[in-house]
């Protein structure tokens, strides 16, 4: 594993899954599936935690559509969840910066 991998957010991972889903190139997707599988969770909180093995869930269920064991439906499905949980992280981010902004020019 290297150093890159194991200092991976789970928001990175998701977006490096979504970003390769969207090139439509197989290696690059199945990169990304192999990266998801190898972000070091131990140091999660609970809730990144959880939202990691989202990502992972999602990566197998790409994995199999492309394998052709799961349908366009379930890939959909996963893609779904992948963009919401990168909108939900730059929402929360401009958020932060909005709320650090303002209360550092009062």
């Amino acid at each position: 594993m290297s150093c890159v991998q194991s200092f991976l957010s789970v928001s990175e991972c998701a977006r490096i899954l979504l970003a390769a889903c969207n090139s439509g190139d197989s290696r690059t997707i199945q990169d990304a599936i192999s990266l998801a599988h190898t972000v070091r969770s131990a140091a999660l909180t609970g809730a990144d935690a959880e939202r990691l093995e989202l990502v992972r869930e999602a990566s197998l269920v790409i994995g199999g559509w492309m394998h052709g064991h799961k349908s366009t439906a379930d890939r959909d499905a996963s893609l779904m969840v992948l963009r919401h949980m990168v909108r939900s992280d730059r929402l929360q981010t401009a958020c932060a910066t909005l709320t650090a902004y303002g209360s550092s020019s009062t």
